[in-house]
């Protein structure tokens, strides 16, 4: 084939089809290692025998309609359901049950009792199944494209581990000045023993000027959430955003942290935009945040221009390309 040899329409293939066997036949084997790169099932050099290759056919056949019988019992209301793995297209966390959304319609499970990723564990036995977050599993076999939306994930995916890093800094920090206290503690010890009460003091003073300026701002205990809080007030701060925040959160939550940091940074950085359209006097977010009997969060900030809503009533994006926090934000609230 001209300008395209086999192992590159191996690739395009892959691309449309993540799950199809691709046998190779060709009188070299220079491209034997490359074929790897394709998942290739098997690569055969010619000449070869006409019994060799019907069985490589066969093997290949036979394991494609082992793939497409493959199935999950799911424990439902109605009792338990067989699904085709074939025809699943993404599970998802809803509460404490798993949502199967497949070709041919919906499937709700019962309670679960084990975490999310040990109930998907036979589905990512299957290598057409991969986890995308903490509770979502997408079976890559019917994924036909990607969007511009990727770019947005990635420049989530991103701001949170800058916020993660920022924070193992600090806890790093704390844990430096936790060792150093006990070496300060020993100096004082050691000067008011002498009698040189004045060098205390000043060696003190020095000490409490040094933590002064190492001070972090601490939001709430839960360390991922800290990070959020205080990377999108900052911004505000720089943007001349007044921020009223009540937050009282305890060091565990009942939901898992992560993907509660996803939908804070959302709602922030939506409060935020909408603020900068406002002059500077006008511009307020208000935070109020409790993660007891239950995890409630409430953002309140002033906007520009009317905010028009949805049937589920929801505000709907005035432009092209916005509202996708919102989704995350809805999704997540499901």
């Amino acid at each position: 084939m001209p300008g395209c040899n086999g192992i590159d329409t191996g690739r395009r293939l892959r691309v449309l089809n993540k799950s199809g066997e691709i046998v190779f036949l060709t009188s070299s084997n220079d491209f034997a290692a490359d074929s790897y790169d394709v998942r290739a099932f098997f690569y055969l050099l010619k000449p070869v025998e006409e019994a060799k290759l019907f069985q490589v056919l066969d093997r290949a056949v036979e394991k494609l309609k082992r793939r497409q019988t493959s199935a999950v019992v799911v424990a439902t209301a109605e009792g338990p359901r067989r699904l085709l793995l074939d025809r699943i297209l993404y599970v998802e966390r809803v509460g404490r049950r798993m949502r199967y959304c497949c070709t041919d319609g919906t499937l709700e499970s019962q309670t679960i009792r084990g975490s999310f990723r040990e109930t998907a564990s036979p589905l990512l036995a299957d290598r057409r199944f991969s986890m995308c977050g903490a509770s979502f599993v997408l079976n890559f076999q019917h994924v036909t494209g990607v969007s511009g939306q990727t770019a947005l994930l990635d420049v989530q995916i991103n701001a949170l581990k800058e916020k993660l890093q920022k924070v193992k800094e600090v806890e790093e920090g704390v844990r430096i000045q936790r060792h150093d206290l006990r070496h300060r503690l020993q100096t004082v010890t050691e000067l008011v023993a002498r009698g040189e009460n004045d060098a205390a003091l000043d060696f003190l003073n020095a000490a409490e000027k040094q933590l002064d300026e190492q001070k972090e701002t601490r939001w709430c205990r839960p360390p991922v959430l800290d990070a959020v809080f205080s990377s999108y007030f900052h911004q505000a701060d720089h943007l001349g955003i007044r921020v009223e925040a009540n937050i009282g959160l305890p060091e565990t939550l009942p939901i898992n942290e992560s993907e509660l940091a996803i939908v804070l940074a959302n709602a922030l950085e939506n409060a935020i935009h909408a603020n900068t359209a406002l002059p500077q006097k006008q511009r307020v977010i208000c935070c109020n945040m409790v993660g007891t009997p239950s995890v409630m969060l409430e953002i309140s900030n002033p906007c520009h221009g009317k905010v028009t809503f949805d049937h589920q009533n929801l505000p709907v994006a005035q432009r092209e390309g916005h509202g996708l926090g919102v989704q995350s934000i809805s999704a997540f609230c499901r």
